[in-house]
């Protein structure tokens, strides 16, 4: 910080000869004194009443005869006549001048760790506040405070701030005051619980953060909207193994939004208008595929053509195809071999895809992803549709 002076007494010379400027003098003398300033009261030809002095955090400094004045606020004028009403008392005319010098606050430090983007040991004023840091440090998520946890850990002790008062309700009884040596601790909150996925018939198909307003227009504008093949009045929302029907088409008909909103962790499912397929996990282009016109059936290697083939490290040995039993809550599972058939030319194992069937093609990585059984539903609900009937 650039140290700044402001002293009132010599100013009024340095006007009237032309050296600082009116604006200059003005500014000058409308600082407010504040903590840690350093005061220069010199009275001419006393010095017993002359002092330097730094503002302490109360706001006071100690004066001659006098003992503890408040000065944090006034400005050098109002400061100056404060001590020409002190020194009257036992001087005759005195001359008074008074400087105002800003020194750099004091430095602490804490450790920042977890979901920020300035971690490590971090320089903070002292006397700084949580709300002052955590714009500072980029704190990831604090405009959706209820996705962040946040642990202030002091002298061994955990306290949890909770971030949707501090920052979401501005209640100041969470804004601690940091001291030295603080550590800051912020987790996010899993992706199960702050995500959700929209598959099907829109133009960004996928995982996306659950937006603000969760009602299914909202979900489906982040989506970038249908694409001209959805079949909206058969949308659907899958939620732990439910099927919630949502009719979209009523928004182009009749200006209605289905009131039902999406939680963490929903699917949003737009389904197409006519006979497709699903392919997920590592291929090229994972989603839904339309269904080739054609004489004789697709097999798994032609489906897989369609998705944009398999991706590098996928495991060829487990490939599954999932098909939806009439009736029933579960599908006919078929474990495929692409490497006999792909690698070894063994045209047996290549068996045979219909409408509405899901192939998936795990990683040899493992993990990742939504649970498989949010995309067994979506499989169900294409079958519900009809999809399979081309």
């Amino acid at each position: 910080m650039v140290r700044r002076t402001f002293v009132l007494g010599a100013v009024t010379g340095l006007m009237l000869a032309g050296v600082m400027p009116l604006a200059a003098i003005a500014q000058t003398q409308a600082h407010k004194i504040g903590v840690g300033d350093e005061v220069t009261i010199k009275v001419l030809g006393e010095d017993e009443y002359s002092i330097v002095a730094t503002v302490r955090g109360d706001g006071k400094i100690t004066y001659p005869y006098s003992g503890d004045i408040d000065v944090a606020g006034l400005t050098a004028p109002e400061l100056r006549e404060k001590i020409l009403a002190i020194v009257r008392k036992e001087l005759k005319r005195p001359e008074v001048l008074v400087s105002i010098r800003e020194l750099p606050p004091p430095q602490i430090g804490i450790i920042v760790i977890g979901a920020a983007r300035n971690q490590g040991k971090v320089g903070i004023k002292e006397g700084s506040r949580l709300i002052d840091v955590i714009g500072a440090i980029g704190v990831i998520n604090q405009d959706r405070p209820e996705w962040v946890t946040c642990t202030l850990l002091r002298n061994g002790m955990p306290k949890k701030i909770d971030l949707v008062k501090l920052l979401g309700q501005l209640d100041l009884t969470e804004n601690e005051v940091l001291l030295d040596g603080d550590i800051l601790w912020f987790q996010e909150l899993d992706i199960a619980k702050t995500h959700i996925q929209v598959l099907g018939e829109v133009q960004k198909p996928g995982p996306m953060p659950l937006p603000k307003d969760p009602g299914v227009l909202s979900v489906l504008v982040a989506a970038g909207g249908a694409t001209p093949k959805a079949l909206l009045s058969k949308a659907m929302i899958l939620r732990a193994g439910q099927q919630i029907p949502v009719n979209l088409s009523t928004i182009a008909t009749a200006g209605t939004v289905s009131p039902v909103q999406l939680q963490a962790g929903d699917t949003l499912f737009l389904p197409p208008l006519k006979a497709q397929f699903m392919v997920s996990g590592a291929v090229g282009k994972p989603g839904l595929q339309d269904y080739p016109d054609k004489e004789t059936t697709l097999n798994i290697v032609e489906a897989l053509q369609l998705a944009g083939n398999v991706a590098q490290g996928a495991d060829l040995k487990k490939a599954q195809l999932l098909r939806q039993k009439p009736g029933s809550d579960k599908p006919d599972v078929v474990n495929v071999d692409l490497e006999q058939i792909l690698q070894k030319g063994n045209q047996k194992l290549n068996v045979a895809v219909e409408p509405g069937d899901l192939i998936y093609i795990p990683s040899k990585r493992g993990g990742g992803g939504f649970n498989v059984q949010n995309l067994f539903m979506a499989l169900q609900a294409a079958t519900f549709l009809g999809l399979r009937v081309r």
